[in-house]
């Protein structure tokens, strides 16, 4: 409700690190397949995976992304 009624200012002070860590998958790019399968095994068929802002991580994504097709 904070983000899609335009409040996501107020969101940190609302979620702390501890519930995105048990609710939202994260790693370094070199792990990421690894924990995103942990999480979600054989019940994604699917995922977007969003791009680094920064393009000096371009290969580390694009190499995570090509690990998560095989």
């Amino acid at each position: 409700a904070l983000a899609g009624g335009g409040r996501g200012d107020e969101l940190p002070s609302q979620v702390d690190d501890a519930l995105l860590d048990a609710v939202v998958p994260a790693a370094p790019y070199a792990e990421i397949d690894a924990v995103l399968r942990a999480w979600l095994g054989d019940a994604c068929g699917a995922l977007t995976f969003p791009m680094p802002a920064d393009p000096a991580h371009d290969g580390a994504a694009r190499a995570a992304i090509e690990r998560l097709r095989a």
